[in-house]
């Protein structure tokens, strides 16, 4: 297995907005989205991971205190080029595995800020997830 470098992680956007119709009384079922979009240069040992993690769109997300999207941006090098197999790997399960807890905390500290109870987002299954798509592929191939 080649080694990895994290060579930067970094918060590249955030967009957070409270919902001034948002009734406190009423169950709040919170849910977010997910997604992953990667590259990779082979000659140069590079993957560059982009995870965006956000809250549906104001019309089909029922009552939520507020609204957010964070976008957050790994770039990875490896001691070696990497096969298909691993760049997939890295690319869709490794990779946003280390993002992710980066836009975690910019969450609670966004909803903390804001007022409320920080929000803790659950942590995600990037296996599950890439197996999921792949399956996905595989039925629309």
């Amino acid at each position: 297995m080649p080694r990895m470098q994290i060579k930067k992680i970094i918060i590249t956007s955030v967009d957070f907005s409270l919902n001034n119709d948002f009734k406190p009384d009423e169950k709040v079922d919170f849910s977010f989205n997910v997604s992953i979009s990667s590259g990779n240069q082979q000659e140069s040992k590079l993957v560059d991971s982009l995870v965006v993690v956000n809250t549906p769109e104001k019309e089909d997300a029922g009552n939520l205190p507020f609204y957010f999207s964070v976008t957050g941006r790994g770039i990875f090098s490896f001691s070696k080029e990497l096969t298909e197999k691993e760049i997939d790997l890295f690319k869709n399960i490794n990779c946003p595995a280390i993002v992710f807890p980066y836009i975690r905390e910019q969450v609670a500290d966004l909803t903390r800020r804001s007022g409320f109870p920080p929000l803790h987002l659950p942590p995600v299954n990037f296996v599950k997830m890439h197996k999921e798509d792949s399956k996905k592929d595989e039925t629309t191939t």
